[in-house]
């Protein structure tokens, strides 16, 4: 008798001995379970900070478009015609009406001064270039018969190709019926030009 039993003994020991070795199994954690949630974690934070990033790489990009622009504007105005200063004439492109002169005589003598209101006024032509040429100030009379005049350089312009004329009155102590000298100082170099009499 003893010995039927022991092979049912057995058996229910094996049995039990399996069961516990597949219950005691542990599974891994799932990406749904919270054993996966620090990973999950790290990478929205990691996306995060490339969005910021590139937002922020997109701003400085656009920033520097704007100082780009405001810099090309900057110098575009300064190529403008500059405002003419209190007291001072900007004057006008080309020659007067009349004046017998040329744009190359302009450019050749470095000046040319004639009568278009007599005893009253006087055109000084000089040379000039595309949106850069000098300011005249007013006419002195230095004596009877000699006239002189400033005027001033407020940029640096390329080399002249027009001419550009300033309408100046003459001071009424001048002798309007003799010939008279202008000298025109403020250029590189003063200009010394004779006005012949009316």
């Amino acid at each position: 008798m003893p010995r039927r039993l022991a092979l049912p003994l057995a058996i229910a020991t094996a049995l039990a001995m399996s069961a516990c070795a597949s219950g005691g199994a542990v599974s891994p954690p799932s990406a749904g379970e919270p054993g996966m949630a620090g990973t999950s974690s790290e990478s929205a934070e990691e996306s995060t900070q490339t969005a910021a990033d590139q937002q922020a790489a997109g701003q400085q990009s656009v920033a520097r478009d704007a100082a780009a622009a405001e810099e090309e504007a900057a110098e575009a105005q300064a190529m403008v015609a500059p405002e003419p200063s209190v007291g001072l004439d900007d004057g006008e492109d080309g020659l007067p009406e009349h004046s017998g002169a040329s744009v190359d005589d302009v450019l050749r003598l470095g000046g040319v001064a004639t009568w278009i209101d007599p005893p009253a006024r006087i055109a000084l032509s000089l040379p000039a270039s595309s949106g850069c040429w000098a300011l005249a100030g007013p006419l002195t009379a230095e004596s009877a018969t000699a006239l002189a005049v400033q005027v001033e350089q407020p940029q640096v312009c390329g080399a002249p190709d027009a001419a550009r004329t300033y309408t100046l009155l003459v001071p009424a102590d001048v002798d309007a019926d003799a010939a008279l000298q202008l000298t025109v100082t403020g250029l590189p170099e003063p200009l010394v030009l004779t006005l012949p009499a009316p």
